[in-house]
């Protein structure tokens, strides 16, 4: 436990940045595996039934906890989850956006939209459930790192 962290970044001070090398060998534990299944899990129910607004808040809450700060799969994969979920919500309002300017007609993407991020939110729940990594298709940006 006693270890130390960049103060900037949040990285154990001598391992590699988070995100960096994604696919590490570290062993995810069982106390590992429920935070990172409950960061995406977590981000797709506040996402399905916060209006697509709040998916974004059970990740960062996990991500600043203490499990995260103590143990890197956790703190990867909840950084993953909520860079996901800020992203949708970007999309999400650009969406409303184009919708209201074409009068409904960019309401067929507003629809595709709410779909994906349900999928990809299971497919991560599932995948962290097994304590494997987990990377979203489609992240075309990354605001947190």
């Amino acid at each position: 436990m006693g270890a130390s962290f960049c103060a900037s970044c949040g990285s154990a001070i001598g391992q590699a940045a988070p995100n960096a090398g994604f696919q590490s060998s570290y062993p995810a534990a069982g106390n590992s595996i429920s935070a990172a299944m409950w960061a995406h899990l977590g981000g797709l129910l506040a996402f399905f039934f916060g209006g697509m607004l709040f998916g974004w808040v059970p990740p960062l809450i996990i991500r600043g906890g203490a499990t995260a700060r103590g143990d890197r799969y956790v703190y990867e994969q909840a950084t993953e989850a909520l860079n996901f979920h800020l992203q949708w919500l970007i999309i999400n309002i650009a969406l409303i956006i184009v919708t209201v300017i074409t009068c409904g007609i960019g309401g067929i993407l507003y629809l595709v939209s709410y779909v994906l991020p349900i999928i990809f939110g299971i497919m991560a729940s599932v995948a962290s459930s097994r304590g494997e990594n987990y990377r979203y298709p489609m992240m075309f940006f990354r605001i947190v790192k």
